[in-house]
């Protein structure tokens, strides 16, 4: 931050960590079937523009798999932050400690439909 003889000057932005990184690893052997596995991190970060409250670090994964069931048609499904890692989206020290955390655990399953597919 620039903000010369302001408070916030030469501090970090609030939640924007320095570093952050994602990578996913996938699998298509043919037509639709697919298995793929993601992480994601971001480092520490703070919470307010004076730099005083910070978020933790957090590593989480997910995953991914399609798999044909013919004529054109997939099930679906999908796991988001697999390990169910806390991830914090607010921590502020205040006389009350109040946090927030990001979505838990998460299954989510569907069909998928593939106009002109013969699989």
């Amino acid at each position: 931050m620039r903000a010369p003889g302001a408070a916030l000057d030469s501090l970090d932005p609030a939640q924007k960590p320095q570093h952050a990184a994602s990578t996913t690893l996938a699998w298509q052997p043919g037509g639709c079937a697919r298995l793929a596995a993601t992480l994601r991190y971001a480092e520490r970060q703070y919470e307010d523009d004076l730099n005083v409250d910070s978020l933790p670090d957090a590593l989480t994964r997910d995953a991914f798999a399609c798999a044909p069931l013919g004529r054109g048609v997939a099930i679906i499904g999908r796991v988001e932050n697999m390990f169910d890692t806390r991830v914090y989206t607010r921590c502020v020290s205040t006389p009350v400690l109040s946090d927030d955390l990001g979505t838990p655990r998460t299954f989510w399953t569907g069909v998928a439909f593939y106009l002109g597919q013969s699989e």
